[in-house]
């Protein structure tokens, strides 16, 4: 388990590091493309009523 781990840092770090070099996408806009598709749903807040002074 130990060697994925290290196999997968090391792989991500030289991609980090090569990909602006050879005009690849960064890991930023990689995971936004390929990342999961969370949305949140939209929730209206309720009006609150506050006292007047």
């Amino acid at each position: 388990m130990l060697r994925l781990i290290v196999t997968v840092l090391i792989v991500v770090a030289a991609y980090w590091w090569l990909a602006p070099h050879f005009g690849w996408p960064t890991l930023g806009e990689l995971f936004y493309v390929l990342g999961p598709d969370v949305r949140v749903p939209e929730v209206s807040l309720p009006d609150i009523d506050l006292p007047s002074p």
